[in-house]
């Protein structure tokens, strides 16, 4: 959104002042780098000017180059989805990294140096404490901070896991394999416990057919640390179940015979897509877990629509 800004600001403050007989003067990002971006203005007569614009403060000045100066060792940067923790990784050499954890206030205070030298593809942010899930190439870490250091455990080869979902803070990581003709057509819904690095299948199915729930976007999710919801049809209808990890209990959502398509929580609702008044017509619905009661929230949502959280 601040890019947007900053070119809307340009598009009011220059382009009254470049005009040019059959000429359409325009600008453009060219480059970025974490703090800025390079914004390239078309004077005409085939002219060009460089204004690099700091995202932050939403001020730009007049740049002499074509592309920003960029930290060559700056390799891979995570943000939080609050925005208020940050890993870096920079590059030293053999292909290690050293790995950085930073607080995102306005500083950008350094906390820690986290030992962990392999390239992060991915980060998981724990909800309270400053815990991490790091995937690298085909492998889980799981990052745990004891007094002032960060143990590093590697929890497993993330290539054979599927439909992936991990607690708010990280406690627990849940995972789907699929039924195929060398596991005997078996499927199974798994929970990996992180801290106390035990797994252990919390439902399994046998099926005879084509595994139908891989055509899915989503098959779990968790609802708090210590429930989670899942997705499945082996009572014939594709719908929505409840585990309760500490009690191990497994319940039906819904009692009613229709189909749930995509579905998602947030802040202890459940929301998703489902044909329940109507086999033909999709439907957006919610579900309140604590007075569990059930609201439908918009009609005729397409077949396909995937819930995300903004």
């Amino acid at each position: 959104m601040k890019i947007y800004n900053i070119l809307l600001l340009f598009f009011c403050l220059f382009l009254p002042l470049i005009s040019f007989a059959f000429e359409i003067p325009y600008q453009y990002v060219s480059d970025y780098d974490l703090e800025d971006i390079l914004v390239n203005v078309y004077q005409g007569d085939n002219k060009y000017k460089f204004y690099k614009c700091n995202i932050d403060n939403l001020d730009c000045s007049e740049y002499n180059g074509k592309n920003l100066k960029k930290d060559p060792t700056e390799e891979n940067v995570f943000y939080s989805p609050d925005f208020k923790k940050i890993i870096k990784q920079v590059k030293i050499k053999n292909n290690k990294y050293i790995t950085l954890f930073i607080e995102n206030n306005n500083n950008r205070s350094f906390k820690a140096v986290i030992t962990f030298s392999k390239k992060i593809r991915k980060v998981i942010f724990g909800e309270k404490a400053d815990n991490f899930l790091f995937f690298s190439l085909g492998e889980i870490f799981f990052i745990e901070k004891k007094e002032s250091n960060y143990n590093i455990k590697k929890i497993k080869n993330s290539i054979k896991l599927s439909f992936l979902n991990v607690s708010p803070s990280l406690k627990y990581l849940a995972y789907y394999i699929p039924a195929t003709k060398k596991n005997g057509y078996l499927r199974s819904f798994i929970l990996y416990d992180l801290k106390n690095n035990k797994e252990k299948i919390f439902h399994k199915e046998n099926i005879a057919y084509w595994d139908l729930l891989t055509e899915n976007n989503k098959l779990i999710e968790f609802v708090d640390d210590n429930n989670l919801i899942f997705l499945s049809d082996h009572e014939n209808f594709q719908n929505l179940y409840l585990y309760q990890i500490d009690s191990e209990k497994i319940e039906r959502l819904f009692p009613e015979n229709f189909v749930v398509k995509d579905f998602l929580v947030v802040d202890k609702v459940l929301y998703f897509t489902a044909n329940k008044e109507n086999p033909l017509k999709w439907d957006l619905f919610s579900y309140n877990f604590e007075n569990k009661t059930l609201t439908k929230v918009s009609d005729n949502i397409a077949y396909d629509f995937n819930l995300f959280k903004i």
